[in-house]
């Protein structure tokens, strides 16, 4: 019983500052220069997040040539830039990063 009550504790706990800001979005009219920073939210975290999963690796720095996900990431980046579709650009990394880990796996 305390287990459940733990999760939904912290389900509350986390809904609720999500929630609280579209209860009350209606009622007021944000800036335009607001709405467009806001427009740039998404992007950022995407890119905070792929970015510690591309240069990191056990917590540490890693920017050498061992690193295969750096060489997938370049490689996603251009199918992104030429393709200009999405589908594309995440089988074309993952295929990328399948070869590279079966053919050139990095040093143990």
């Amino acid at each position: 019983m305390t287990d459940w009550l733990l999760v939904f504790g912290m389900m509350v706990v986390t809904f609720i500052p999500r929630y609280l800001p579209f209860a009350f979005v209606d009622h007021f009219k944000l800036p335009p220069l607001l709405m467009q920073a806001l427009a740039y939210i998404p992007i950022a975290v995407l890119s905070a997040i792929v970015a510690q999963n591309v240069f990191f690796l056990d917590g540490q720095l890693a920017l050498s040539i061992d690193n295969n996900r750096i060489l997938t990431a370049v490689i996603a980046v251009i199918i992104a830039m030429l393709t200009r579709k999405l589908s594309w650009t995440v089988v074309g990394g993952f295929i990328v990063f399948l070869l590279l880990q079966n053919f050139f796996p990095a040093p143990a």
